[in-house]
């Protein structure tokens, strides 16, 4: 899910999970929605704090399978 996202709302190229996210020409608006997404899709909250130290698509990916498994 937070790949194909990711493809959505890239107008570079196709995403891999190492991609750095700041690559991908994705501004914070289109991020923003893309967490929200996610959050409402796993029905999970993503803390803010955490939010800041997010590098790759794969720490994306970390972040949201970390925060489901502490429900």
């Amino acid at each position: 899910m937070v790949i194909k996202e990711f493809n959505k709302l890239s107008k570079s190229k196709k995403v891999k999970e190492s991609d750095n996210i700041k690559d991908l020409e994705i501004d914070s608006l289109d991020f923003a929605e893309l967490i929200i997404n996610a959050e409402d899709m796993f029905e999970i909250h993503l803390p803010d704090s955490e939010l800041t130290n997010l590098v790759t698509v794969n720490d994306v990916i970390l972040l949201i399978e970390k925060t489901k498994n502490t429900i």
